[in-house]
């Protein structure tokens, strides 16, 4: 959980072969392994790296070791309580969605809270997370983007978005693109139009 900042990704990374290769093995001890990740999981959210947080608990949900309910608290509790830093909120979702992606449509009360949380930074704040927002999202096939999307959609009374998937847009040019959404709304407000 405390590790250097250059270790986050291969810690999520083997994290998420762990949950693999749990699917198949029954060679690990279960309980010695859920009390390890849970160790991880008990971290304030001000305290250790949030990805791999984030991943142990994915593990553990996927594992049957951390109910619904109980993964939509930590959730709402690393995402509120990371608010001084959207980036940290980021990391738990990244981590979260490293091995436990299906969370990510499935569970109603934890796309609520991703919502919640999303629809709270201001644009500064939401252009500064971005690129690891992306990063939580890529592991997430463009059907699983196009089902994250829908369950997003269905809290705001939308229909299902069809066609939203664009697979062949760069990291720049989504930078590009909300920083030139962010110019054109502070334009409308300037002038009165928003």
């Amino acid at each position: 959980m405390n590790c250097p900042d250059e270790l986050v990704e291969p810690a999520v990374r083997a994290l998420q072969s762990l949950r693999e290769v749990l699917a198949g093995d029954g060679t690990f001890d279960p309980d010695l392994l859920a009390g390890g990740l849970t160790g991880i999981v008990a971290a304030p959210p001000d305290r250790g790296q949030t990805a791999i947080i984030g991943a142990a608990a994915g593990v553990l949900y996927g594992e049957g070791r951390l109910t619904e309910a109980e993964l939509v608290a930590l959730a709402t509790g690393f995402l509120g309580g990371t608010s001084a830093d959207p980036r940290r909120s980021a990391g738990f979702v990244r981590g979260l969605l490293a091995t436990a992606r299906e969370a990510a449509w499935q569970v109603g009360g934890l796309v609520r809270a991703l919502d919640a949380r999303f629809g709270g930074w201001d644009d500064g704040a939401f252009l500064g997370v971005l690129p690891e927002l992306r990063l939580a999202f890529a592991d997430l096939t463009p059907r699983e983007v196009a089902r994250v999307a829908d369950a997003v959609a269905g809290l705001h009374g939308g229909a299902p978005l069809t066609g939203l998937v664009q697979t062949d847009v760069s990291e720049a040019d989504a930078l590009l693109a909300a920083a030139a959404a962010k110019r054109v709304r502070e334009s409308l407000a300037a002038d009165g139009l928003s």
